[in-house]
């Protein structure tokens, strides 16, 4: 499921939002992941006309079950079973790759190549279904879903 600003290419692994709105850009993964599982994208356009940057978490809200609101933050978060962090945009230039995890434990955490790392505590339930949720947001326009990454555990 994605946003209605949002154009998939390369086998459905690149996400490019319209470049005249800074929203309508969610994007989420095909399939459940599990806890612990690490999600990695690799931003690879930004346009600096906006504000704030990609946002990343989890749902335990089928994606395809109801019409997709413009923003993960705050319209999706503020509804029970979703969660979401923002990614600063000065920590998500072009090239920056982003991974991001669910915890056995219900933490949201990221970590992007440039050093920034973050994590909250969430609600999510994390013995149901876990989707990936992107929000291809504000300066970044176009990024790059590697899939999954293994370097260890969080």
């Amino acid at each position: 499921a994605v946003g209605k600003k949002v154009t998939l290419s390369h086998g459905n692994c690149r996400a490019s939002r319209d470049l005249e709105t800074f929203h309508d850009g969610l994007v989420f993964s095909s399939r459940p992941v599990n806890p612990k599982e690490k999600v990695q994208i690799k931003v690879e356009r930004s346009l600096s006309a906006w504000q704030g940057a990609v946002r990343v978490g989890f749902t335990n809200v089928c994606p395809t079950t109801r019409p997709l609101p413009p923003l993960a933050i705050p319209d999706l978060t503020d509804r029970p079973g979703y969660c979401a962090l923002p990614v600063p945009h000065s920590c998500c230039p072009p090239g920056t790759t982003i991974t991001f995890w669910m915890t056995r434990k219900g933490h949201l955490g990221y970590k992007t190549s440039t050093g920034m790392c973050k994590n909250t505590k969430t609600d999510l339930d994390v013995t149901l279904p876990l989707w990936a949720l992107i929000d291809v947001y504000g300066q970044s326009t176009t990024v790059l879903l590697l899939g999954e990454f293994t370097d260890g555990v969080h």
